[in-house]
């Protein structure tokens, strides 16, 4: 299993988003952002599924489903501007999932061990929630929302 070359191919097709402010694409979630226009997209492996598919055990297959959590913020200085705007990051999310090629070979940045990505984004669970505002955020305000994608790995062992 590899749970960093899962999360460096989310890393990727991040890099695809077109918005129109700076986007950092983290592993883990900051302790604090700059104030600012900008949008933060942390992605994180929460459970993970891990079934033998073919025997022996040290070269036969398993299969592994993640779910893999992206956590996204949205820092504006407009509260309407900033809303349609994270709609919009939502939903090019989506689209960048519904639409990638399968399946995708993947190599463990770590170990190089290789594994391949069978399905990704068949199953996305959304959850939006209420914005902050917050005296502290200097009249920005924060949109935050969960998004759940379910992504299968196979690989060897």
């Amino acid at each position: 299993m590899s749970r960093l070359a899962v999360k460096d191919y989310f890393r990727r097709q991040m890099a695809l988003l077109d918005i129109p402010v700076p986007c950092a694409v983290l592993n883990q979630r900051p302790k604090e952002i700059a104030v600012g226009d900008q949008a933060v997209i942390v992605i994180n492996i929460a459970h993970s599924k891990e079934v033998r598919f073919t025997m022996p055990r040290t070269t036969g297959n398993k299969k592994i489903d993640h779910q893999v959590r992206l956590d996204l913020f949205w820092v504006s200085s407009d509260e309407q501007d900033g809303g349609n705007a994270f709609d919009q990051l939502l939903e090019q999310v989506d689209g960048i999932f519904r639409a990638a090629p399968m399946p995708e070979s993947l190599t463990d940045p770590e170990s190089g061990a290789p594994s391949t990505l069978l399905f990704v984004g068949e199953d996305i669970e959304t959850a939006v929630n209420e914005p902050l505002l917050d005296e502290s955020l200097l009249g920005m305000v924060v949109f935050t929302a969960t998004k759940i994608v379910l992504a299968t790995e196979l690989t060897q062992g």
